[in-house]
């Protein structure tokens, strides 16, 4: 297998970080960047995308 076709078939997203100020919590602002963030994986060709989250 070749190493373009290697790159292509495994090519996912990964979201390292997502903060919102205190004041601006619960409003949905991190998850309406997330779904973005996926949206735009996606219409890039990416199967994947994965994301770690602390509290």
């Amino acid at each position: 297998m070749s190493s373009s076709k290697l790159g292509r078939s495994h090519r996912y997203g990964y979201v390292a970080n997502v903060c919102v100020s205190k004041f601006a919590r619960r409003q949905g602002i991190a998850s309406n960047m997330l779904q973005l963030a996926v949206e735009v994986a996606k219409s890039s060709g990416v199967k994947d995308v994965f994301y770690s989250c602390k509290y």
